[in-house]
């Protein structure tokens, strides 16, 4: 394998953990890749009382996960894992190769100062686009038996780090390369949402896939191809 990065470290989104990239992954490796799939404080396995978990615990444990290898990585976010991964490469840019936004929140550096949840309803969401539950959600497009997993899997969402501030500078976060792969059939961000976010970040590396909100799923050898290709460029 020539490409300069071997490690991809994933970040799961909202209510999700490290089990949402369970097909995905082994595709990776099978590249050639060190995947690094982490579950994020107080969801997937990781036993936190959601009421304890703050957005510096996020950040805290994938940089933990970027320092974990040698070189600097892929590093992949989904959803709300976008924040996630903006605020640990602010923290540690030199672990970060590139960042990768799957259908996820992407921020910029004038949302510092505001909470999480006030930049998010600054782009437009409206209750009437969050209708259903996580199966017409997250996985209207994903096999039945898969979803069913998927489903029984969540956990709740800690709150805290949505309330507070996510502070970003032109300089660490700002000046690291940046893709977004947009998923056309998203019904949980949906496809102008999505647009508003990329359109607002100069210079970002556009993909696409014709997925629901869940690719890893509903797409995992598209968005393994995806990944892999992103890691050469990067």
């Amino acid at each position: 394998m020539s490409q300069a990065v071997k490690r991809i470290v994933l970040v799961h989104g909202s209510q999700h953990g490290a089990w949402c990239w369970e097909l995905v992954a082994p595709l990776l490796a099978a590249r050639g890749y060190r995947v690094q799939a982490i579950d994020l404080p107080g969801l997937g396995e990781d036993p936190t009382p959601t009421e304890q978990v703050t957005q510096a615990d996020f950040t805290r444990r994938v940089v933990e996960a970027l320092e974990d290898g040698d070189g600097p990585a892929l590093l992949v976010g989904h959803s709300f894992g976008g924040i996630s991964i903006s605020a640990a490469a602010e923290a540690a840019p030199e672990r970060v190769a590139r960042l990768v936004y799957l259908t996820a929140l992407l921020p910029r550096v004038e949302t510092g100062g505001r909470s999480v949840i006030e930049w998010i309803q600054t782009l437009g969401f409206s209750a009437a686009s969050q209708t259903g539950g996580p199966e017409a959600m997250f996985y209207h497009l994903c096999p039945p038996g898969i979803t069913a997993r998927a489903v029984a899997r969540l956990r709740p969402q800690p709150r805290t780090p949505i309330l507070e501030p996510l502070i970003l500078s032109p300089e660490r976060w700002g000046a690291l390369p940046r893709t977004y792969v947009a998923c056309d059939q998203d019904r949980m961000i949906p496809p102008d949402i999505q647009r508003r976010m990329w359109e607002a970040a100069p210079g970002i590396r556009l993909r696409r896939l014709n997925t629901d909100h869940s690719p890893f799923y509903s797409d995992p050898e598209g968005l393994a191809a995806i990944l892999d290709e992103e890691a050469r460029a990067a």
